[in-house]
């Protein structure tokens, strides 16, 4: 037995080995799927603002791969791997180039919200400009339309978000994002609007006005819904950004390799 099994093992192991070389007697090779990468980098200025906050950039680094990672799973996209390049650089590896633009999408959106108050005083030549009165702000409207000046005061920020989740919005018959605040935000929100009943107020995501309804009525509930002509796929990619925004630092993009 003790032979045989010998016998049997070396066998084995030849048969291995010869299976890397070829009829020539050269190694064969392995051919492996070709790999489509992107490489991303922390922008300095949102570095700048977390190591003035005394978190260091290894901590925030490591969080924006665990958002990220957390993202393309909740969006079937877990097969992409995510790994750190460098200090400030990530770096993602996936097979198919048809995943690039959804890839994009998801890591490139910081999901920053906020809701603030416009102003209707302002004056159109000086917005057109990007000139905004002491206390404002101008800001680009996301769907290229123009700019919108916005008050700086009175205004709620998503890190209050406890959930949001798209939805099929009956009365408009729109795709939309229906966004859950906790105790905190919920009471901002609530003095918010019942303060400015008959105002426009604006919904900002990472920048840029998704919206600007006019507050009906005071919002007491916590529960706001955000539509703004939403592709159903959008307001998915938009719900999914806030949830997991509040805890990833904003990133550009440094290279995109397509396989051949």
């Amino acid at each position: 037995m003790t032979i045989l099994w010998r016998i049997l093992f070396t066998t084995f192991i030849s048969v291995s080995i010869m299976g890397g070389v070829n009829s020539a007697g050269g190694q064969s090779t392995v051919n492996l799927p070709p790999t489509n990468t992107m490489i991303i980098e922390a922008v300095p200025e949102a570095l700048s603002k977390i190591e003035d906050s005394g978190t260091s950039v290894d901590q925030a680094m490591n969080t924006g791969i665990e958002v990220i990672r957390e993202r393309l799973k909740l969006s079937g996209l877990d097969h992409i791997k995510v790994t750190l390049a460098g200090q400030s650089t990530i770096k993602l590896e996936f097979l198919t180039a048809e995943d690039i633009e959804p890839v994009r999408t998801l890591v490139m959106g910081k999901g920053t919200l906020e809701i603030r108050l416009t102003d209707d005083d302002a004056d159109p030549a000086n917005i057109d400009t990007g000139k905004a009165s002491p206390g404002n702000q101008v800001l680009p409207m996301a769907d290229g339309s123009g700019s919108i000046e916005v008050k700086r005061h009175g205004w709620l920020v998503g890190n209050h978000i406890t959930y949001a989740n798209h939805i099929f919005d009956i009365y408009t018959e729109e795709a939309a994002v229906q966004i859950s605040f906790d105790e905190v935000g919920k009471k901002r929100l609530s003095e918010l609007t019942s303060k400015n009943v008959g105002s426009m107020i604006a919904i900002i995501l990472d920048g840029e006005v998704l919206t600007t309804p006019v507050i009906r009525e005071p919002i007491l509930d916590g529960v706001v819904l955000v539509s703004g002509n939403f592709t159903p796929q959008e307001a998915k990619d938009l719900a999914l950004q806030l949830r997991t925004g509040h805890a990833i630092t904003g990133f550009r993009i440094l290279a995109i390799t397509a396989a051949e």
